[in-house]
């Protein structure tokens, strides 16, 4: 990926971060309490969107830098506890205004009627949000009264059975329905079973006080966050704005089942999951922050309460598929018979991946199915050494290693070598997993070091102990081992641990398939597709030619060809080209001459080429194929006998290869796909009402090639055998 690329992603995130800004400063709580509810509503909108954007730029950041600075951990931080405050504080107001106003707040879960029906996760302001977007695209022109059936087909999408079956059954089946139709619908529905369910509610609280003496000596509070019988614990709002953090220790405090809220012993009937990331457990209880208790791994080494057990790692340097330079941690594993990358390090490189069907066992025959691999070459940092590898591709490896930092000011380490990774002691990413297939190439003779003669193999010593000098190892210090990759560090410490019970994971995680997930990959599969440009420093070259070089001339374009090296130095790159044009026309002539229509139409349509001035007959003789930049072009003939314009034409070939086994085409630079996609250009046609179907073959006959390039594009062409 270019820095170009990453500079602009790291700009826009700012300017998100700039809006969130604004909207903290402008944040005045007496003045919202006194406006409009429909502004604050427009407000708490704006802050979602310059959020969700925010959050959307980090994670591309991310993925574009293997290394980021770990500051910008802190930013994130930062940002998200302004986004929660601002969040919770506009919630609150926009309660207050509502309760003036005498409206509900509208309930984020499935509200339940006489007949236990539920609704899914749909709210009102949602329909909101789609009227005020069908609104301001009407302003801007767009004829949105055609709409109505996409429109409701999407919607529809998102109500469960019942609903929509009522919604059939009470508008009119002799005319299409509408979109503001199928909103009124909803709110309407929507608000009749949020009223049943309330009187529900007051006869049951009813139908208790009317025997005092059985249930007062057993009352317990509904919700055990606020004390009140009004309402249950998902319900409270005080609990819906409290931090997640304060959420999360709550929950743990009070035994709560992490589903349904509830404290109960045995396992939870329900199965529903979080509405965010579709893991088991509430939506009120979904944190950004990654979980200690993670779902099982197969797992090789775990940390000890006598101090923290370093891993091997090593800083190994990728080249990417643009030829960038990329750098990625590695883990080198003498356990496994196999290496693995993280699909995030692929995206990355750019390469494509083949297919494989592999299975990966692990402790207590854990299997795992694998379907994608890479063929890499690993560099690495500090010596020039290079490694072909076959890594098996996988979401995620391990967890950040070593699991905390710790201060490595008292080790000493040798001043005549480098080590494999500077940053060991710092919690990070792990991209790649390198196997004992190439741990045991990479290990190197461990040499003595200057410092007191102990090897590499001996454990690295701390300033407070005794000398090294003494050849005594020590098990409580890390050891030192001597790589192509550098030093590696790796082995106990007696530096605390840390307080956590995460297993260090050295193979993949297990893959959930599940049917939320299956769920989600259809409605991926539904979504209209995004674009998001992306530019290689190839396609920035190739566009910078294309200005320099294009010129308007007598109501004509001239171009140039976009070629990879200098003019001159054409020939010598490209070969010779002119006998295997000549073998390829020689066939070519046989065919024409065996059928005398076919021979006819082909010579109609170089004449027409030379009567258009798209081409002049040149000598051969005039030119000097040892020295000057030539290439010589095969064409042949392509019949379309169910065209109507058109029934042959030639087609000229620049992908044949010369003795030097290059092409003309090899040599010229790739540009970047200026022509939209397909399903872009046809959602074209439902815009306006009129469109024009042209051709564009004379289009090209238009734009004039650089003459001191035009040797590059020749083709033999007689139209007699007796000819020479």
């Amino acid at each position: 990926m270019s820095d170009y690329e990453l500079k602009e992603s790291i700009a826009a995130r700012g300017r998100a971060k700039a809006s969130i800004t604004r909207l903290k400063n402008s944040f005045n709580k007496e003045a919202l309490l006194n406006s409009e509810l429909e502004l604050l509503l427009v407000k708490r909108e704006r802050l979602i969107t310059a959020f969700n954007e925010y959050d959307r730029l980090s994670a591309r950041i991310t993925a574009l830098n293997l290394e980021p600075d770990k500051s910008d951990n802190l930013d994130e931080d930062d940002v998200e506890d302004t986004y929660l405050h601002l969040l919770s504080q506009l919630d609150a107001i926009a309660n207050t205004l509502r309760s003036n106003k005498g409206n509900p707040p509208p309930d984020t879960k499935p509200a339940t009627g006489p007949g236990k029906i539920k609704l899914p996760s749909v709210v009102i302001p949602t329909f909101t949000v789609v009227k005020q977007n069908l609104a301001a695209l009407k302003n801007l022109g767009e004829m949105i009264d055609t709409w109505d059936s996409i429109i409701i087909c999407i919607l529809s999408r998102k109500l469960d059975t019942m609903t929509y079956r009522a919604f059939q059954m009470e508008r009119d089946n002799t005319i299409p329905p509408t979109v503001k139709e199928f909103i009124d619908f909803i709110e309407k529905r929507a608000l009749a079973i949020e009223n049943t369910d309330c009187n529900v509610q007051k006869v049951q609280s009813q139908r208790l006080a009317s025997y005092p003496v059985a249930t007062q000596s057993h009352q317990i509070a509904a919700c055990i966050y606020c004390k009140s019988t009004e309402h249950k614990l998902f319900k409270c709002q005080s609990f819906k704005m409290a931090a997640i953090n304060k959420r999360l220790e709550f929950a743990s405090t009070n035994n709560l089942c992490n589903i349904c809220l509830s404290q109960h012993k045995r396992k939870c009937k329900f199965h529903f999951r979080c509405s965010l990331c579709k893991q088991q457990h509430n939506t009120l209880l979904h944190s950004d922050e990654p979980s200690h208790h993670a779902s099982p791994s197969v797992t090789l080494s775990a940390t000890s309460h006598q101090g923290q057990v370093l891993l091997p790692t090593a800083r190994i340097k990728l080249i990417a598929k643009s030829g960038t330079v990329i750098y990625a941690r590695a883990l080198l594993d003498s356990g496994s018979q196999a290496s693995f990358i993280t699909q995030k390090a692929v995206d990355a490189l750019g390469k494509s991946s083949q297919k494989t069907n592999t299975t990966i066992m692990g402790i207590t025959n854990a299997e795992q199915s694998i379907d994608k691999c890479i063929n890499l070459d690993v560099h690495s940092a500090v010596y020039p050494f290079k490694i072909n590898v076959n890594c098996h591709i996988v979401k995620t490896i391990t967890t950040k290693l070593p699991q905390t930092q710790f201060d490595m000011s008292r080790m000493v380490f040798p001043t005549n070598y480098k080590l494999a990774d500077e940053s060991f002691n710092k919690p990070g990413d792990v991209h790649l997993l390198l196997g004992a297939d190439v741990f045991f190439q990479v290990l190197l003779p461990q040499p003595q070091f200057d410092r007191g003669g102990v090897s590499c193999s001996q454990s690295l010593a701390a300033t407070n102990q005794s000398s090294p000098a003494s050849g005594t190892t020590n098990p409580g210090s890390p050891s030192l081992v001597h790589t192509s990759f550098g030093l590696v560090v790796a082995g106990r410490t007696q530096l605390p641990a840390g307080n956590f019970d995460q297993v260090v994971s050295l193979f993949c995680r297990e893959c959930d398939n599940t049917i939320s997930n299956q769920m989600s990959a259809f409605w991926e599969a539904e979504k209209v597709p995004e674009i998001f440009p992306e530019k290689l420093p190839e396609h920035e070259y190739c566009e910078k030619l294309f200005k320099e070089t294009t010129k308007l001339e007598n109501n004509k374009y001239q171009v140039s060809m976009p070629i990879k090296v200098p003019l001159e130095q054409m020939n010598s790159e490209l070969g010779d080209s002119f006998n295997l044009a000549l073998n390829r026309f020689l066939n070519l002539e046989k065919r024409l001459h065996k059928n005398v229509n076919l021979f006819n139409e082909y010579k109609k349509f170089i004449d027409q080429y030379l009567e258009l001035k798209h081409g002049e007959y040149r000598e051969i003789d005039q030119l000097d194929l040892n020295k000057d930049p030539v290439y010589f072009l095969p064409h042949h003939a392509v019949i379309k006998e169910d065209s109507r314009t058109t029934k042959l034409r030639a087609v000229f070939d620049g992908s044949m290869r010369t003795n030097k086994k290059v092409s003309l085409n090899d040599m010229l630079l790739n540009g970047p796909v200026v022509q939209r996609d397909l399903f872009d250009i046809l959602l074209l046609f439902r815009i306006d009402k009129l469109f024009f179907i042209c051709d564009i073959k004379m289009m090209f006959r238009c734009i004039n090639l650089d003459p001191a390039q035009r040797s590059l594009q020749n083709i033999l062409w007689r139209e007699s055998q007796s000819k020479t």
